[in-house]
């Protein structure tokens, strides 16, 4: 064997490696970019889903005084009236006006932290 048929053999492999490497980097380019644009549309989507809970959250904490009010007018009225079992409905009150004021102090704590419970790692940066 020469050197000519010696160097044939080794410029196929190299033609071969070099188209291998050329489809792989253009895979895993095209694999980056989908994946990209994917992570780009999530992280719109879960902006516009957390603005969305945050105007809940500040409605349902905004209505909670006026329903613990609410709540402390009836029991009032529970207890000048005191029609039958109204001491059962009295601690039905007292426990909704208990978990609506956990609630306020929960979440208006966190409205001034500006903080969530859990915060999680976000792609979206």
């Amino acid at each position: 064997m020469t050197k000519e048929t010696k160097a044939k053999p080794m410029a196929y492999l190299t033609v071969i490696l070099l188209a291998v490497i050329v489809i792989l980097a253009g895979g895993f380019t095209y694999s980056y970019v989908s994946m990209s644009s994917q992570i780009s549309t999530v992280c719109n989507q879960n902006r516009s889903f957390a603005s969305s809970m945050d105007g809940l959250l500040v409605k349902l904490v905004s209505t909670l005084p006026s329903n613990i009010q609410a709540d402390n007018s009836l029991i009032q009225t529970l207890n000048s009236t005191r029609p039958a079992d109204y001491t059962a409905m009295i601690a039905t009150l007292q426990n909704e006006i208990t978990q609506d004021s956990a609630l306020i102090t929960y979440y208006g704590s966190l409205a001034v932290n500006n903080t969530t419970t859990m915060p999680a790692p976000s792609p979206c940066y």
